[in-house]
């Protein structure tokens, strides 16, 4: 456009062809400069919605389709035509700079669409499910990513440059990005746990990572800190117990989901329990530290086994293997022992009765009466974690013995009352009678506790009377029938 005349985009001359092709001749020269403007407005405003079309399909290349979905826009008709796939071709004139011309499309007769084949029709859009990971393992299927190619056979295994090996490098698409702040927390956090000279701190963090709800996006950076401060430091006793505090803070968040990361977590907490030294001096606090790793398995156990059935045994084997190998030293055999106790009543009668007398007998005794005071101070701890395991057991199941003795025991109160009520009807020395005789026939006698019993005889065999006292620690107390206490003890 110039300043002062209006100029289009689209001649008069233009639109007096167009009108002579619609059947309108002799077009006066004013009504077609009336009309040319707003032909070009139009023609704008199409191309304008067929490139929106294009921008939204992720194209860099305008196609009639484009076209024609702009016009059904607008309520236009469409173009009528057969789409080739390919673009106006344009060819330049001969003996001229800035004269094209579009190359002529082949004509196609309506015989030949019609007796082409038809082309395939698109799949449907369907959904599958499938395993990502089963337990942590993910399942060799072709619907999941391979992570690493099977070894060539045949070929010479030499050093070669990262990434010419044969083998698949997986990288993650999306970049894990962490705000300033929960990088700043992190630091602050993880600093608090490696400092011992700050005990405030470090109980302040703790208490933080147990209750603070925004922290979900550090799990799987905390879990790595566990598993290298395991790593690189498994004799400094109390860094651990601080490491392991944070990880049960972490289990106890009611705001973490950490079902993901426990195959993370497992092998430090089973580190610190089935330790073969774990200490710089025999006086450092590691059975402490034991006991309460094997308290936070038995807390991992008791939560996410429902939801993991192999979780408890894959753990228990793990115990059960350090426990009854020989070469093993007794810190293991410790540790092995106070995490089956962890596992439940069912995994020490299972995994600890039945070799029970063989170990003390065979690996304990002897190293109760050594000579060298660090083994006996060892044997002792480990006798000592056997006793309680037994001791543990039997507690259990002495509840439930008397459980079931008390409800025996009101019942038969009941029915006594039950037949005064219907003796005092009657004469009363007839009643008295029939009281005697009654009772002694139809009231139940208490049972003796055979299954207890067949329990109480294997850590009894080894233990003695030093099995009694968690017998009177039970949380119901053997009191309902005091005969039947004695007769159990």
């Amino acid at each position: 456009r110039t300043r002062g005349i209006m100029s289009y985009f689209i001649p008069k001359e233009t639109i007096k062809i167009i009108a002579e092709s619609v059947g309108v001749e002799n077009l006066n020269n004013e009504i077609a400069t009336a009309l040319a403007p707003d032909v070009e407005y139009r023609i704008r405003e199409i191309a304008q919605e067929a490139l929106k079309f294009m921008r939204h399909s992720k194209r860099q290349k305008l196609t009639t389709e484009d076209v024609n979905h702009a016009l059904r826009l607008r309520n236009v008709e469409a173009v009528y035509g057969l789409w080739t796939g390919t673009g106006p071709r344009f060819v330049k004139a001969v003996g001229s700079k800035d004269l094209f011309f579009l190359e002529e499309n082949k004509e196609v007769g309506f015989s030949e669409v019609l007796s082409a084949p038809l082309p395939r029709c698109p799949r449907e859009t369907v959904l599958t499910a499938h395993w990502l990971a089963v337990e942590g393992v993910q399942p060799n299927t072709h619907m999941n990513p391979v992570t690493q190619m099977p070894p060539e056979v045949g070929v010479n295994k030499r050093k070669r440059p990262p990434g010419t090996n044969g083998n698949t490098l997986v990288r993650p698409t999306v970049k894990h990005v962490l705000s300033k702040e929960l990088q700043l927390y992190y630091s602050k956090i993880t600093k608090a746990i490696k400092s011992p000279s700050t005990p405030k701190q470090t109980a302040a963090a703790i208490n933080s990572l147990s209750t603070d709800p925004g922290i979900h996006q550090l799990v799987p950076y905390f879990t790595l800190f566990i598993h290298e401060e395991v790593t690189h430091n498994t004799d400094d006793v109390v860094l651990l117990k601080r490491v392991m505090q944070a990880l049960r803070a972490l289990l106890e968040s009611p705001h973490v989901h950490i079902d993901p990361y426990l195959q993370q977590v497992l092998p430090p907490l089973l580190t610190c329990i089935l330790a073969r030294k774990g200490y710089h001096e025999p006086t450092d606090p590691h059975w402490e530290l034991r006991d309460y790793c094997a308290d936070i398995a038995g807390m991992i156990v008791r939560r996410f086994g429902p939801a993991y059935r192999s979780l408890q045994s894959r753990v228990s084997r793990t115990f059960l293997d350090a426990f009854i190998d020989t070469t093993k030293p007794l810190t293991t055999h410790y540790g092995a022992i106070v995490g089956l106790t962890a596992m439940g009543p069912n995994v020490v009668q299972l995994m600890i009765f039945p070799q029970l007398q063989n170990y003390v007998s065979k690996l304990l005794e002897p190293a109760r009466s050594s000579s060298n005071p660090l083994k006996r101070a060892e044997a002792e701890r480990c006798f000592g974690a056997l006793q309680r395991a037994g001791g543990l057991f039997l507690q259990k199941t002495s509840a439930l013995y008397v459980a079931v003795l008390s409800k025996m025991h009101t019942q038969r109160r009941r029915q006594q009352q039950h037949l005064t009520q219907q003796l005092n009807s009657d004469d009363l020395e007839a009643g008295h009678s029939i009281t005697h005789t009654t009772t002694a026939t139809v009231l139940p006698q208490l049972p003796l506790p055979q299954t207890i019993l067949a329990h109480y005889n294997t850590p009894y065999e080894v233990f003695g009377d030093g099995l009694d006292m968690y017998l009177y620690q039970s949380p119901q107390p053997m009191v309902a029938s005091s005969a039947a206490a004695r007769t159990f003890l």
